[in-house]
């Protein structure tokens, strides 16, 4: 031990394998996202940082509730945190399309 009563945790997890789709995330972006959103806006980012890069998703707070239980108001209103925090920026001024970014874009 490097401190007195400090806790030693050993982590165990599962390997993804083929089995599925795995969250692979540098730990400096998330550090930074989890300094930079509240809780909720945090679990969104995940489930958007958990598709592949170059992925279009088709944002459906509907299938979001369903897959991980968010409520499809806290989807939306959730959304627009990330669009204000930068993590989400408009392709195109006045259009639906957005590119997700695991750090916030400065000039969003």
């Amino acid at each position: 031990m490097s401190v007195p009563n400090q806790r030693i945790v050993k982590v165990h997890r599962e390997m993804p394998g083929k089995e599925g789709n795995f969250l692979q995330i540098k730990k400096s972006n998330l550090y930074e996202a989890y300094r930079t959103l509240n809780a909720t806006a945090l679990c969104l980012y995940l489930f958007l940082a958990g598709n592949k890069d170059g992925y279009n998703l088709e944002y459906s707070p509907k299938a979001i509730h369903a897959e991980m239980g968010m409520p499809e108001s806290t989807c939306r209103d959730q959304f627009k945190v990330l669009v204000e925090k930068g993590f989400l920026v408009p392709k195109h001024e006045g259009r639906n399309i957005f590119d997700f970014y695991e750090t916030p874009r400065k000039n969003a």
